[in-house]
């Protein structure tokens, strides 16, 4: 009996490497946009110091160490850099690996608009599998991070809609204030904006 026809995948996914390294990719980057002042070299851009990283990088060779404030990451790289709301001046971190040449682009345009010169890029010689291991154990102190954000704008919108329910107000003059007022608070707890979106579209009755 003639076994059927297995099809072929046509899944994108086939395709896709399992790790798409940013370092390979970083010698081309610079080469094609020499140093002239408003673009400087790669040892001037990541010469972040592997012992000053921010505890919240993801693994990977490209690190936030002691970087300054200023909220550069959000306008270059929305997708890969947010804010550490700590004691160390809300240091800005990775929380994504580029993973194509755009993206890559993005984080290197972001980490040479901070003014204190704190990124890295050496981090794949640094972490161990064992430091990888202890990353992952203590993945909870991640979500617990993530999770108060999440507890306060969900915390904003059911006031809101509260207020909404009583006076009938948000839904007609005040819906764009009510936007702002999330909007900012979102920025403050440095949640990604469009995390921030989903939350208030799923919560909101206004």
């Amino acid at each position: 009996m003639a076994l059927p026809h297995r099809r072929r995948s046509t899944s994108p996914l086939q395709h896709e490497p399992l790790y798409w390294d940013p370092m390979q990719h970083l010698p081309a980057m610079f080469a094609a946009r020499p140093w002239d002042g408003l673009w400087p070299g790669p040892d001037l851009t990541f010469p972040g110091k592997w012992e000053d990283r921010n505890w919240r990088n993801v693994p990977g060779p490209i690190y936030g160490a002691m970087t300054d404030g200023c909220w550069f990451g959000r306008l270059y790289a929305p997708r890969h850099v947010l804010y550490g709301d700590d004691v160390h001046d809300e240091q800005e971190f990775l929380y994504r690996q580029p993973r194509n040449v755009h993206e890559l682009r993005d984080v290197i345009v972001s980490a040479q608009a901070d003014p204190y010169v704190g990124w890295g890029c050496d981090g794949d010689t640094h972490r161990t599998p064992s430091l990888v291991r202890d990353w992952w154990r203590d993945r909870d102190r991640s979500r617990d991070w993530i999770t108060v954000g999440e507890r306060a704008l969900r915390d904003l919108v059911a006031d809101l809609n509260t207020i909404d329910s009583e006076y009938g107000l948000i839904d007609t003059i005040y819906r764009e204030q009510a936007w702002d007022a999330f909007q900012d608070l979102a920025g403050r707890l440095h949640i990604p904006e469009a995390r921030a979106s989903e939350w208030f579209d799923e919560d909101r009755r206004f």
